[in-house]
Protein backbone atom coordinates (compact mmCIF):
# COMPACT_ATOMS: atom_id res chain seq x y z
CA UNK A 1 0.00 0.00 0.00
CA UNK A 2 1.22 3.59 -1.20
CA UNK A 3 1.58 6.68 1.56
CA UNK A 4 2.42 9.78 0.60
CA UNK A 5 4.42 11.61 2.78
CA UNK A 6 4.73 15.76 2.65
CA UNK A 7 6.73 16.13 6.09
CA UNK A 8 8.94 14.12 8.23
CA UNK A 9 6.03 14.66 10.71
CA UNK A 10 4.00 12.88 8.38
CA UNK A 11 6.15 9.72 7.76
CA UNK A 12 6.71 9.81 11.35
CA UNK A 13 2.53 8.91 11.63
CA UNK A 14 3.28 5.91 9.57
CA UNK A 15 4.74 4.21 12.54
CA UNK A 16 1.65 3.09 14.58
CA UNK A 17 0.14 1.60 11.22
CA UNK A 18 3.82 -0.42 10.87
CA UNK A 19 3.65 -2.09 13.73
CA UNK A 20 0.17 -2.59 13.73
CA UNK A 21 0.03 -4.29 10.38
CA UNK A 22 3.94 -5.90 11.36
CA UNK A 23 1.71 -9.57 13.04
CA UNK A 24 3.86 -11.84 14.14
CA UNK A 25 7.04 -10.26 11.95
CA UNK A 26 9.61 -8.76 13.89
CA UNK A 27 12.00 -7.35 10.96
CA UNK A 28 11.62 -4.21 9.27
CA UNK A 29 13.46 -3.78 6.42
CA UNK A 30 13.94 0.33 5.05
CA UNK A 31 14.88 0.63 1.61
CA UNK A 32 15.25 4.01 0.11
CA UNK A 33 17.77 6.38 -1.31
CA UNK A 34 19.88 8.60 0.83
CA UNK A 35 17.88 11.05 2.27
CA UNK A 36 14.29 9.69 1.98
CA UNK A 37 13.04 9.04 5.09
CA UNK A 38 14.66 5.61 6.23
CA UNK A 39 16.02 6.96 9.77
CA UNK A 40 12.89 9.36 10.33
CA UNK A 41 10.82 6.57 10.35
CA UNK A 42 13.23 4.21 12.52
CA UNK A 43 13.53 7.05 15.31
CA UNK A 44 9.37 6.93 15.58
CA UNK A 45 9.37 3.36 15.56
CA UNK A 46 11.42 3.58 18.50
CA UNK A 47 9.54 6.27 20.02
CA UNK A 48 6.26 4.69 19.68
CA UNK A 49 7.83 1.52 21.26
CA UNK A 50 8.72 3.74 24.48
CA UNK A 51 12.72 4.13 23.41
CA UNK A 52 13.51 7.10 25.70
CA UNK A 53 17.48 7.64 24.65
CA UNK A 54 17.85 9.59 21.02
CA UNK A 55 17.71 7.54 18.05
CA UNK A 56 20.13 8.23 15.79
CA UNK A 57 21.42 6.25 12.66
CA UNK A 58 24.37 3.71 13.37
CA UNK A 59 26.23 4.32 10.28
CA UNK A 60 29.85 4.23 11.89
CA UNK A 61 28.89 1.47 14.47
CA UNK A 62 26.20 -0.95 12.13
CA UNK A 63 24.03 -1.53 14.98
CA UNK A 64 22.66 -0.08 17.91
CA UNK A 65 20.93 -2.41 20.66
CA UNK A 66 17.76 -0.89 23.04
CA UNK A 67 15.87 -2.28 26.05
CA UNK A 68 12.08 -1.84 25.58
CA UNK A 69 9.49 -2.34 28.10
CA UNK A 70 7.27 -3.82 25.32
CA UNK A 71 4.17 -6.19 25.98
CA UNK A 72 5.91 -7.82 22.69
CA UNK A 73 9.56 -6.80 22.28
CA UNK A 74 12.45 -6.52 24.62
CA UNK A 75 14.91 -5.32 22.40
CA UNK A 76 14.51 -2.14 19.37
CA UNK A 77 17.68 -3.24 17.40
CA UNK A 78 18.48 -0.68 14.91
CA UNK A 79 21.25 -1.54 12.29
CA UNK A 80 22.36 1.04 9.18
CA UNK A 81 24.24 -1.07 6.84
CA UNK A 82 25.07 2.11 4.52
CA UNK A 83 28.69 1.66 5.00
CA UNK A 84 29.40 -1.58 4.79
CA UNK A 85 31.29 -3.78 1.56
CA UNK A 86 28.87 -5.07 -1.36
CA UNK A 87 30.50 -8.29 -1.13
CA UNK A 88 28.96 -9.07 2.76
CA UNK A 89 26.99 -12.01 3.57
CA UNK A 90 24.52 -11.72 5.99
CA UNK A 91 25.58 -14.36 8.06
CA UNK A 92 29.22 -12.11 8.67
CA UNK A 93 27.20 -9.26 10.32
CA UNK A 94 26.68 -10.60 13.48
CA UNK A 95 23.03 -10.57 13.14
CA UNK A 96 21.88 -13.74 13.37
CA UNK A 97 20.87 -14.06 16.97
CA UNK A 98 18.70 -10.66 16.87
CA UNK A 99 16.86 -12.10 13.58
CA UNK A 100 15.92 -15.52 15.05
CA UNK A 101 15.01 -13.69 18.27
CA UNK A 102 11.09 -12.69 18.13
CA UNK A 103 11.72 -10.47 21.11
CA UNK A 104 13.99 -8.50 19.12
CA UNK A 105 12.33 -5.66 17.13
CA UNK A 106 15.39 -5.45 14.44
CA UNK A 107 14.88 -2.58 12.15
CA UNK A 108 17.19 -2.33 8.98
CA UNK A 109 18.04 0.68 6.90
CA UNK A 110 19.82 -0.29 3.59
CA UNK A 111 18.68 -4.30 3.41
CA UNK A 112 19.95 -4.33 0.15
CA UNK A 113 23.48 -3.86 0.38
CA UNK A 114 24.35 -7.67 1.38
CA UNK A 115 24.02 -10.53 -0.45
CA UNK A 116 22.01 -13.30 0.15
CA UNK A 117 18.36 -12.87 1.41
CA UNK A 118 16.68 -11.72 4.09
CA UNK A 119 14.44 -13.86 6.12
CA UNK A 120 11.11 -14.41 4.34
CA UNK A 121 8.76 -12.82 6.85
CA UNK A 122 10.42 -9.59 6.86
CA UNK A 123 8.67 -6.45 6.29
CA UNK A 124 9.53 -4.13 3.94
CA UNK A 125 8.93 -0.96 3.99
CA UNK A 126 9.99 1.39 0.79
CA UNK A 127 10.95 4.90 0.45
CA UNK A 128 10.62 6.63 -2.89
CA UNK A 129 10.74 10.17 -3.69
CA UNK A 130 7.81 11.99 -4.85
CA UNK A 131 7.82 14.93 -7.90
CA UNK A 132 8.68 18.02 -5.09
CA UNK A 133 11.78 18.07 -2.76
CA UNK A 134 9.74 17.42 0.63
CA UNK A 135 7.28 14.45 -0.90
CA UNK A 136 7.81 10.80 -0.27
CA UNK A 137 6.23 7.75 -1.44
CA UNK A 138 6.38 5.03 1.18
CA UNK A 139 5.27 1.74 0.65
CA UNK A 140 4.29 -1.25 3.23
Amino acid sequence: MYHTSYSPQETRQLAREILRRLGTKHIILLQGELGSGKTVLAQALAEELGVKDTVNSPTYVLMKVYPLNDKRFKRFVHVDLYRIDYDQRLDDLGLSDYLQDEESLVVVEWPERIIGSWPYDSFWVRFYFGDKSDIRVIDF
